[in-house]
């Protein structure tokens, strides 16, 4: 599923529907997922993790995780277009 990026930013930044989010590149033929994850108790709120991204990257601020160019030297707002939402949650859409 393809959200639009104002309202997934909007969401980031007030912590709605965050716990876990599964996602993959729908150019990627392999389809490897990548996870975004909220963590409300932790110094930095957000974390990146998936392939190829160790034990992931870690992000103080909703804009810092969406400018900054992690996937390929691209960012979550540069790819937009191109993720595919699986699951927010846990819940598959």
């Amino acid at each position: 599923m393809i959200l639009d990026f104002n309202w997934f930013f909007r969401q980031l930044k007030v912590h709605i529907n965050i716990d876990e989010i599964c996602f993959y590149f729908i150019d990627d033929g392999d389809e490897k997922e990548y996870y975004l994850r909220y963590y409300p108790k932790h110094n930095k709120l957000y974390l990146v993790e998936g392939y190829n991204m160790g034990f992931g990257i870690e992000f103080l601020t909703a804009e810092e995780l969406v400018i900054s160019k992690i996937f390929n030297g691209e960012s979550f707002k540069d790819d937009w277009t191109k993720i595919h939402i699986c699951s927010i949650e846990g819940f598959v859409l």
